[in-house]
């Protein structure tokens, strides 16, 4: 077996692919002199900032368009509204960025709730009225569509000395505290990164927005947006840095049912630097910097699991599927325009192993980015995605 020891140092020059722990806890916020190569942003799924008009009921049965009241024990909170006609609605209860008033109709009628971006304009300040006219502009665009409530992802680098940080987390707590009065059974939830020591120089108070919200939806994702050891492809999603990630969280004083264990269903796909052998097991990738890192995950790019299934099965590729063992994550090589490429992604087999020990350590739940991103079309291969999901939401 390759095997590749997880732990290394920066001084020794490392050989292997993983992020390693040492130098991820060692991120900080970006530092001068290296450019700005990497645009971080959510897709466009956030409420409007100027009021919306009222919109009538969409629904054939006027109670779902009321928020749903539903209580789930455990959560599988997701993204993206596309395909929802082939969702598993037996395990799904939160859909994030979507206002399909079909989708809404449905979903309110299996007891599933769906709920939108938070504007992005928000009023870090401590002007209080400037806080209580933007919630309760959220508010009202919520009720307008019908929706559950609003996801807060903000991913602006900010360090613990930065008053917008306090800002931050007083706007999360007066979003819920106003939404739950205004609409019992809605949803506030934040997005945090996979691990709360300084990613992407993201030092919020994680605690606070804990308390402050109904779920932290911890992106156990883009694990190399910051590389500090070899500039090579590797895991997006590797389940021993979401071991540590949620280690740190609960550590820090994060109550494990208040985190939800976010998973991709896309990959990364990058181009191999000074290598043409197609069966190579390490692919040197271009260094471009992001905040302050000189390598990083935006030298390849993202593709949902349902193309990369196509990419693995067509007649490019290179090598058959390979799993690492220690990062619990499959990968493949493929040609393109005479191009080397190395794949990293997440499949049944490896999210099977996050949805374990998301249930082991009594998480609130686990859920993709995006749901969206499977086939319905490839039957087998989508059933296969969604079936794992049910090893978290068993009994």
């Amino acid at each position: 077996t390759n095997f590749r020891p997880f732990v290394v140092f920066l001084t020794m020059g490392s050989l292997h692919r993983c992020c390693a722990v040492a130098a991820c806890l060692l991120i900080v916020a970006a530092g001068a002199g290296v450019a700005e190569a990497k645009v971080r942003l959510p897709v466009a799924h956030r409420l409007p900032s100027l009021p919306l008009e009222a919109t009538a009921c969409p629904c054939a049965d006027p109670e779902l368009c009321k928020p749903s009241q539903a209580v789930h024990a455990k959560e599988v909170f997701g993204f993206g509204g596309g395909n929802w006609q082939w969702f598993d609605w037996t395990v799904v209860t939160t859909v994030a960025w979507s206002s399909d008033p079909a989708l809404i109709c449905h979903a309110h009628s299996v007891g599933a709730r769906v709920i939108a971006g938070a504007p992005g304009d928000m009023p870090l300040t401590a002007n209080a009225t400037a806080r209580r006219e933007w919630v309760d502009k959220v508010i009202a665009n919520v009720q307008a569509l019908h929706l559950d409530g609003v996801t807060f992802d903000k991913e602006d680098p900010m360090n613990k000395t930065q008053p917008e940080r306090d800002f931050y987390t007083t706007l999360v707590r007066e979003t819920t505290a106003a939404m739950h009065a205004a609409l019992p059974g809605s949803q506030v939830s934040v997005c945090v990164p996979w691990s709360p020591n300084g990613i992407d120089g993201r030092q919020y108070d994680f605690v606070g927005l804990a308390a402050g919200a109904d779920l932290l939806y911890g992106m156990f994702y883009d694990e190399r947006s910051q590389i500090f050891d070899r500039c090579i492809a590797s895991a997006n999603s590797a389940l021993p840095l979401a071991r540590l990630g949620i280690s740190q969280f609960l550590q820090l004083g994060v109550a494990a049912h208040k985190l939800v264990l976010g998973v991709p269903w896309y990959g990364y796909r990058y181009p191999c630097e000074d290598t043409s052998d197609p069966a190579a097991e390490y692919c040197p990738i271009r260094s471009v910097p992001f905040r302050g890192v000189a390598c990083s995950d935006a030298a390849g790019s993202e593709i949902a699991y349902s193309a990369i299934m196509r990419l693995l099965a067509g007649g490019n590729a290179t090598t058959p599927r390979r799993y690492d063992p220690l990062l619990e994550s499959p990968y493949f090589n493929y040609v393109e325009k005479g191009q080397l490429y190395q794949m990293w992604y997440d499949d049944p087999e490896s999210l099977s192993a996050k949805y374990r020990f998301a249930k082991e350590l009594g998480l609130r739940g686990v859920g993709p980015f995006t749901y969206s991103d499977v086939d319905p079309k490839a039957k087998a291969e989508s059933a296969a995605m969604w079936k794992a999901l049910h090893i978290f939401t068993s009994d």
